[in-house]
C-alpha cells in the first residue's frame, strides 16, 4: 500500500493498512492522537491541500489517518504539541475571519486560510518543526505521494533507472536528459 517504506516505521505502515481497510470496509476512524472533536478537520484540512479532482483527494487516499498514525508514533512531544495547538488555531482563525468554523468555510476561503497561514510562518521564518502548516503539508505530501491513488493515478510512475536504450529518436523541440 505504501512505497517508500524504508522511510517509514514498520508500526506505521501496518497500523496504516490495517486501520484504512476496516475504515473502507464501514468502521468508524479513531483518531490515535488527533481530538476527536478535530477528527473532521484533519480530513478536510489534507483535502484542501490536495483536493479530489480527475483523480482521487488527500481524504479519499486517507491521508488523515496516516497524518494521525504519524503525528503519534515519529514526532516528539514538543512537535506534537505544535501540531495539536494548530488545529485548535485553524477553527479560531476561521471563526475570527469568517465567523464561522473551518468545516463550514468554502473550498476556496479554506484554500485562502491556509495560504495566508503558510505566507505567516514563512515570514516569521518557522523551522518545520515549530510551524503547523509546514507539517501538515509535508505530511500530507508524504502521506498521498505514498498511497496507492497518489503514487498509481496522481502521479506517473518512471522506472529508474530504466531499461538503457542506446540510440532512441528525440521528438521535434525534445530535450536530451542532463545527467548529474
Amino acid at each position: 500500500m505504501l512505497l517508500g517504506g524504508s522511510m517509514l516505521s514498520r508500526s506505521i505502515i501496518t497500523e496504516f493498512m490495517q486501520t484504512s481497510s476496516a475504515v473502507k470496509r464501514g468502521a468508524e476512524w479513531t483518531p490515535r492522537i488527533v481530538p476527536v472533536k478535530h477528527a473532521a478537520l484533519l480530513a478536510e484540512l489534507v483535502e484542501t491541500i490536495i483536493p479530489a479532482s480527475d483523480t482521487p483527494g488527500a481524504k479519499q487516499a486517507l491521508v488523515h489517518i496516516f497524518v494521525d498514525l504519524y503525528v503519534n508514533d515519529c514526532y516528539p512531544k514538543e512537535q506534537q504539541e505544535v501540531f495539536l495547538k494548530g488545529l485548535d488555531s485553524v477553527d479560531e482563525t476561521s471563526r475570527g475571519s469568517f465567523g464561522r468554523p473551518f468545516l463550514e468555510l468554502s473550498k476556496d476561503e479554506g484554500r485562502g486560510l491556509l495560504n495566508a497561514k503558510e505566507a505567516e510562518s514563512w515570514g516569521n521564518h518557522e523551522p518545520l518543526e515549530r510551524s503547523f502548516i509546514k507539517m501538515l503539508k509535508n505530511l500530507t505530501l508524504l502521506g498521498f505521494y505514498s498511497s496507492k491513488p497518489g503514487a498509481t493515478q496522481s502521479a506517473e510512475y518512471e522506472r529508474s533507472p530504466g531499461p538503457f536504450e542506446g540510440c532512441i529518436d528525440l521528438k521535434p523541440g525534445q530535450k536530451t536528459q542532463a545527467m548529474s
